[in-house]
């Protein structure tokens, strides 16, 4: 929506389909983005690595873009191997709760695979944040 100067973007992106890599040169090089005011909105799955660089991503939406520009990643889930999965989550409780989920994921049912999986993924991101930069 443009509204005298201003444009007004809410704009929603699957990085599971999308390349990262193209979602960061199309936001630097789209032309006058201090005039535009963005909600983007991020959702999918990706490697570790991709989801390392959606930092990039944010600092183009919060630097060149009008203020009050935002960047929600909120729902982007990040799909690790089991290595990277165990070495992030090291011992303790969290080790505890992925042999359990691990456990589960390896289960016939579907529907108890998709959710322990899926679990598998949010773990991994909480413990992939938690530690130190």
């Amino acid at each position: 929506i443009e509204i005298g100067r201003l444009r007004w973007s809410s704009e929603h992106r699957d990085l599971t389909t999308e390349s990262l890599s193209d979602l960061i040169k199309d936001y630097s090089t789209r032309e006058n983005p201090e005039r535009t005011l963005l909600r983007l909105q991020l959702s999918g799955v990706v490697e570790p690595r991709r989801y390392a660089r959606l930092d990039e991503l944010k600092q183009i939406v919060l630097n060149r873009y009008h203020a009050g520009s935002s960047l929600n990643a909120d729902s982007v889930l990040i799909e690790p191997n089991i290595e990277q999965l165990s070495e992030v989550v090291g011992e303790g409780v969290l080790k505890r709760v992925l042999d359990r989920l691990k456990e589960d994921s390896r289960s016939s049912d579907a529907s108890g695979k998709r959710v322990s999986d899926h679990a598998l993924k949010l773990l991994y991101r909480i413990a992939w944040e938690e530690q130190p930069k």
